[in-house]
């Protein structure tokens, strides 16, 4: 026989109507029903009233029921995942700690649980929209970046402060090849003399030369770096190969 931690929450609105409600008893009375379905004791009923999903760390039912269930190594119960949390990014964490801990997840309205493999299928596929979520906004907020850039917006600090203890002035976080124009410092405009190292670096690296190599060149060519000294590092001349290969 399994184990159950049921939890519930309610935050209730002003232009609700209480009969049309999810109230935390109506919540616990169809968790009972499903847990004695399922052949379930239930071991604890942790509640969360009137508090909002928006923030998981000041919610102490929830804190209760999650150590409860990992503690147990049992199933947390809920009726629905909008009342365990706002979004399944949140979701993904919750059941990511249970299951090291040897714990399981129910959700009666998204009929998920865990217990099961079609449970289990089931949220691995929520989990692999949830990917493809992130990953589509991380690839839009990276394209509008390239457009402002190339249409000579300046999308980072002029600066940055150097660490504690750090020597020197300031350094320039404007991307290689760049420099603010003068008459709009909201502005960034190619810079004709490091345009030209990238064009070199470019070539370099089209002949098949390293990074290590071409880093190796400019040093000896005496080519000034941006900071002004003579000694060219191999990973800056990374970051000038790969971002310069991506626009092209």
């Amino acid at each position: 026989m399994t184990n159950a931690v049921l939890y519930a929450r309610f935050s209730p609105r002003p232009t609700f109507e209480a009969q049309n409600t999810e109230t935390i008893d109506l919540q616990f009375e169809r968790l009972r029903a499903y847990c004695i379905a399922s052949d379930w004791t239930v071991l604890q009923e942790e509640r969360d009233e009137e508090i909002s999903a928006g923030s998981m760390e000041s919610r102490p039912g929830l804190a209760a029921a999650l150590d409860m269930a990992c503690r147990h190594k049992c199933v947390l119960a809920v009726y629905s995942l909008s009342r365990l949390c706002r979004n399944t990014q949140d979701a993904l964490a919750i059941v990511k700690r249970l299951s090291a801990a040897g714990a399981e997840l129910a959700s009666l309205n998204e009929k998920v649980d865990t217990t099961t493999p079609m449970g289990k299928f089931t949220f691995t596929v929520m989990a692999a929209v949830a990917q493809l979520e992130r990953e589509q906004t991380s690839q839009r907020t990276s394209d509008a970046i390239c457009r402002y850039q190339k249409n000579g917006w300046r999308m980072t600090p002029i600066t940055r402060r150097r660490k504690k203890g750090e020597a020197g002035a300031p350094v320039n976080c404007l991307p290689y090849g760049w420099r603010l124009d003068v008459r709009d410092q909201d502005k960034i405009v190619r810079d004709v003399e490091e345009q030209k190292i990238i064009r070199r670096i470019m070539s370099m690296w089209q002949d098949g030369l390293g990074v290590s190599d071409i880093a190796t060149a400019l040093t000896e060519a005496n080519v000034p770096t941006r900071s002004g000294n003579r000694r060219w590092h191999h990973e800056t001349v990374r970051r000038i190969v790969k971002k310069n290969t991506v626009e092209e």
